[in-house]
């Protein structure tokens, strides 16, 4: 399971559950990401988020189940 993620500037999406169910702490978004969908970090570790002016379109349910 991942712990921590780099999304690289080459990605401009963060699709449905791409990250989900994983033991993430630490996820870098990059300032190219405009829009993170449904359930993308579902069921991880995060302790803290920084989402980019980038996004623009921020779906329901995309850090649920943090613990």
């Amino acid at each position: 399971k991942l712990t921590s993620v780099i999304i690289p500037n080459s990605i401009i999406t963060i699709k449905y559950g791409a990250f989900a169910n994983n033991e993430l702490i630490n996820v870098i978004i990059s300032n190219k990401i405009t829009s993170i969908g449904d359930y993308a970090f579902f069921s991880n570790k995060l302790t803290s988020v920084i989402i980019p002016e980038s996004v623009i379109l921020l779906v329901t349910q995309h850090f649920h189940t943090i613990y």
